[in-house]
């Protein structure tokens, strides 16, 4: 099975006060669609049944919290040099938690291709 998946997002991230306090909340709300194709065993696209093939989409949604941590906090003049050098104005460490429900939105008749999941990672503000 292939899945393609496609996103649009809005983001809010409170990072008013993060030369004071490093860190800050971070929440993401958007819409999903995932484009998918089911395969057989030879590396064709398989049929549901006779002449349907296995392939289609699913919409859902998608909501994230976490916080991001101001790494240049730990050391302001590799920061500033790093801004400097790359134009990288801020870099965070991401710590995020994602509900993905992508199943038609409730449907019965879907795949449900949505989870929950933690990412950890590292943002950069260009």
């Amino acid at each position: 099975m292939s899945i393609f998946p496609f996103i649009a997002q809005a983001t809010y991230r409170l990072d008013r006060w993060a030369n004071i306090v490093p860190i800050a909340p971070v929440v993401r709300i958007g819409a999903d669609y995932y484009l998918w194709r089911i395969y057989d065993g030879s590396d064709e696209i398989a049929l549901f049944a006779p002449g349907k093939e296995a392939t289609g989409g699913t919409w859902g949604w998608h909501a994230s919290f976490g916080v991001h941590i101001l790494l240049d906090y730990l050391d302001r003049e590799t920061a500033a040099n790093f801004e400097r050098d790359a134009g990288v104005d801020n870099t965070y460490l991401t710590l995020e938690y994602r509900i993905s429900q992508v199943d038609d939105f409730g449907s019965s008749t879907s795949f449900r291709l949505g989870d929950d999941t933690f990412f950890i990672g590292v943002t950069l503000e260009l």
